[in-house]
């Protein structure tokens, strides 16, 4: 090993140091970012589906009946707005009042 990786070791292990001790509860920081991180991908995919169900040719409601055709159109862009302001959308930090993290 060279005398830039132990540098780099000692500076990455007060980094992990000092950010450990910042931080009262690890495990509970790790569960909200992969809380954080699986909403994230989740409504990302349900904002990408709903998406896809806009533009695909075959609807639940053809498009040939004028008004109730497109009805179910709007009601998945709908739902594909309401994903990417999910996913998007960062929740309120943990505070010592709180006893759970949604």
């Amino acid at each position: 090993m060279e005398v830039k990786d132990i540098v780099m070791l000692v500076v990455l292990g007060l980094l992990a140091i000092v950010i450990l001790s910042y931080l009262k509860n690890p495990g509970q920081f790790i569960a909200a970012l992969w809380l954080r991180l699986t909403t994230m991908i989740i409504s990302l995919g349900g904002a990408a589906l709903s998406f896809l169900y806009v533009i695909w040719p075959i609807d639940l409601v053809p498009d040939i009946i004028a008004f109730f055709g497109w009805l179910d159109d709007l009601g998945a862009l709908g739902i594909g707005i309401h994903f990417l302001k999910k996913a998007f959308t960062f929740p309120k930090p943990f505070s010592k009042s709180d006893e759970k993290i949604y």
